[in-house]
């Protein structure tokens, strides 16, 4: 399974004192292409805050439009979940992070991190 994650400003006119709930749903839908399946469709993001204002609702919709080659499919079916969101507050910004997992892609081969005694950066290999 592989990992997605998206990262989402919502600017308010109120300084935001906390964050008192937040979600995120998606409504996708998939659509076979030549070249692959695409995930189309809205992630919907849903809150409270707490500002200046006093509670405030927010809601905010993401465009979704995805496409897995057919080189990366696996044998089973591929779908994008939300697995986490999180809300972070810089002064009448919340930043919203959102882990999706990813199913149906093919695992890459692992690689090894190694230091060469020589480099100043890490080497990545293939085995």
């Amino acid at each position: 399974m592989k990992k997605m994650k998206i990262e989402k400003q919502l600017i308010f006119a109120d300084q935001i004192k906390r964050i008192i709930s937040l979600q995120v749903q998606e409504n996708l839908t998939y659509q076979q292409e030549d070249d692959g399946i695409k995930a189309m469709g809205p992630l919907f993001i849903q809150g409270e805050y707490e500002g200046a204002q006093g509670v405030q609702r927010f809601q905010e919709t993401l465009e979704m439009d995805v496409l897995a080659p057919n080189n990366k499919l696996s044998d089973q079916p591929f779908s994008l979940k939300v697995k986490e969101s999180e809300g972070e507050i810089t002064d009448n910004t919340i930043v919203i992070h959102i882990t999706m997992d990813i199913f149906g892609l093919r695992e890459d081969e692992p690689k090894q991190m190694t230091k060469d005694i020589n480099a100043k950066q890490p080497r990545v290999e293939t085995q």
